[in-house]
């Protein structure tokens, strides 16, 4: 049987707070795809220290387009940076190309 501490319950709670995707919208949801794409084959720990370091330098798709050198360099730390740097730049473009962001953010939710 699995017993739970109260330090794995505020863990999973200081977890859950900083995964939260609140609100949502366009920006929030670019953020999230990134963040899938630098924690692959990752430790928690360094890939969310990356991603900080992503947010504060990249806030759009537009950014990570015209700053390809910048954004190898922020995210060297991690495993596979070029191979991910390449899937950020992919996923960027892709983004600013369709409109699934506004297709989710259009969507009603029923309670």
């Amino acid at each position: 049987m699995l017993h739970l501490t109260e330090e794995d319950i505020r863990n999973a709670m200081e977890l859950y707070e900083r995964e939260l995707i609140s609100p949502i919208n366009k920006g929030t949801m670019f953020l999230a795809g990134v963040y899938c794409i630098l924690s692959i084959c990752e430790k928690h720990e360094k890939y969310t220290s990356v991603f900080d370091r992503v947010k504060e330098k990249f806030h759009t798709p537009e950014d990570i387009i015209n700053n390809r050198s910048l954004l190898r360099e922020v995210i060297k730390p991690i495993i596979f940076p070029n191979r991910k740097a390449e899937y950020l730049y992919k996923f960027s473009v892709w983004w600013k190309n369709v409109d699934l962001p506004e297709e989710i953010t259009r969507v009603e939710i029923i309670e």
